[in-house]
């Protein structure tokens, strides 16, 4: 054995091989999470589509209560029902 010479060679082909599955595992990952950043954002449009869709429907319904109530169409007692169900939200 002479100095410098080399005594093992050891092989790391596994270890390479297990550091690219690591990172494509990781890329993949990534992507994942940004298309579920996505998928949340445009559930936050939908949420706010509908709570104001929800909000035309009660403005419209307290309208149409309130002229049923003006034409002498419905009691008061039903008008102050429906006036309370608007306003606490209950069906």
């Amino acid at each position: 054995m002479n100095a410098g010479q080399v005594i093992v060679a050891i092989d790391n082909q596994a270890a390479r091989s297990g550091v690219r599955e690591a990172v494509s595992n990781v890329r993949t990952a990534e992507s994942n999470i940004s298309s579920a950043h996505g998928d949340i954002s445009a559930a936050k449009g939908n949420i706010a589509s509908a709570a104001a869709a929800v909000e035309e429907a009660r403005i419209n319904y307290q309208k149409n209560i309130k002229m049923l109530y003006d034409k002498r169409l419905i009691t008061e007692t039903d008008f102050l029902t429906a006036q309370t169900k608007i306003k606490f939200g209950t069906s």
